[in-house]
């Protein structure tokens, strides 16, 4: 398809998603009037004016300050939703988050691209912003039909497909010269160019949302686990524990939490004891989430991992780690140790203090701000470009395709022979499988 623009030349672009379709969002009844209904254009006429007015914003603006854009297709554990709010509370920077679809978590939303006045938009915002934020990897629309040369790139992984691919990643991300963040100390691991960025939380609204509730001085130890994939998490293995637990007559009682919504499970987190994250990564969003409502957090992961959670957060002892270290031999013995209420309330209160140090809004936003200034323009930007399987007309097939500032931009119908073509040793081209669709909440 084609996407004119008022003083640029006609570009093609690979479709990323309906919205891209002018098709789709004439088709949609809920589509917005193209006319008025007196027959007059709407005053917003983006590209339906290719005259005066051809773009969403005809003027500059006024203010003199950084303007950060972060786009993301899905804004994973509402990170970016959190930091652009963080951002206009405490700092000068200005910052806004794009995304393109929404997780069955139902993640808050800040800009949730929708039709193509809300394209339009984020070109515009594109066109003025300093510094872009990408999240998970290069697919975002813009980044082969706008100018991007002398802003700031950054790319901020959240796990997969970072982990599957990261030594062509790494390659490509330290070529175009880009600022690289991660959102578990665990991927850290994975090269020396690497930044943690603490998933942000907005303490005050926990204080404010959530209760603390009463239990009884009997009843039995409630052992929160939520879960989107339970192999990547080592549910069935916690499970079993519990269960046998249980059937020996010790007091305690496991509730799993599985598809709901971000704020139904949080409700329901509120209410444990305790809670269990993984046996796998390390800590993700629902344990900070469990450490911020005072509830002691079992956490597992690999010594290798452990080496690198520790060296994230200061720490030289694992008991000095603000969640517990769990493994499934443990398990048990440190379940019968919750029992007792002082002990929990002991661990209740170095997680607290922990979020309260790292994950804190303002604590995030400064971090990240100094990160911003650390950065250089970017020598050139990497795209994601992909046609179909000649071979099998239900698959797509994906490139990774690195152009430095200076060379010859390469539209998309030589990308896609290019593409058909096995790769030689000198091409900077990277085959990829078609992205996945996430739903999880913790970046693991």
């Amino acid at each position: 398809m084609k996407v004119e623009r008022s003083g640029e030349k006609d570009v093609r672009v690979v479709k990323q998603g309906n919205i891209f379709n002018p098709e789709f969002v004439d088709k949609r009844k809920n589509a917005r009037p193209r006319m008025s209904p007196d027959g007059y254009p709407p005053m917003v006429c983006g590209p339906m004016s290719r005259g005066g007015w051809g773009k969403l914003t005809w003027r500059k603006p006024t203010a003199d300050k950084t303007r950060i854009l972060h786009f993301a297709q899905f804004d994973l554990c509402q990170i970016g939703y959190e930091l652009t709010h963080g951002f206009h509370q405490y700092s000068d920077m200005s910052y806004r988050v794009f995304s393109t679809e929404q997780t069955w978590v139902k993640e808050r939303q800040y800009y949730l691209l929708d039709d193509e006045f809300d394209l339009d938009l984020l070109h515009d915002a594109v066109d003025m912003a300093d510094i872009i934020v990408v999240n998970t990897d290069h697919y975002p629309p813009f980044l082969h039909r706008q100018s991007m040369q002398g802003k700031k790139m950054v790319i901020y992984h959240h796990g997969p497909p970072y982990r599957e691919e990261y030594k062509q990643l790494n390659k490509l991300e330290t070529s175009a010269g880009y600022g690289r963040l991660v959102s578990t100390p665990d991927l850290l691991r994975l090269d020396k160019n690497l930044t943690w960025l603490p998933c942000p939380i907005n303490v005050r609204e926990f204080d404010a949302l959530y209760n603390n509730w009463n239990k009884s001085s009997h009843g039995p130890l409630q052992i929160a686990h939520s879960f989107t994939i339970s192999g990547n998490k080592g549910t069935p293995e916690f499970a079993n524990i519990v269960n046998k637990m249980t059937s020996d007559g010790e007091s305690v009682k496991l509730g799993l939490i599985h598809l709901v919504n971000r704020q139904v499970s949080l409700h329901l987190l509120s209410q444990a004891d305790v809670y269990f994250a993984t046996y796998l990564y390390g800590p993700g969003l629902a344990t900070i989430e469990a450490m911020t409502l005072g509830i002691p957090a079992l956490v597992g992961c690999t010594k290798e991992e452990l080496k690198w959670q520790m060296s994230a957060i200061g720490v030289t002892k694992v008991e000095d780690l603000p969640w517990i270290y769990v493994t499934p031999e443990t398990t048990a013995d440190i379940l019968r140790e919750l029992q007792d209420p002082k002990v929990r309330k002991h661990w209740a209160e170095k997680g607290r203090d922990y979020v309260e140090r790292f994950h804190d809004i303002p604590v995030v936003v400064k971090r990240l701000e100094n990160f911003f200034r650390t950065l250089e323009p970017a020598k050139g930007v990497i795209r994601v470009s992909g046609k179909q399987d000649p071979e099998n007309s239900n698959k797509v097939i994906w490139e990774r395709r690195l152009r430095m500032f200076g060379e010859p931009e390469v539209d998309d119908e030589t990308v896609a022979k290019q593409v058909a073509k096995p790769s030689s040793k000198k091409s900077r081209a990277v085959r990829v499988s078609p992205k996945k669709k996430s739903g999880g909440r913790n970046g693991n």
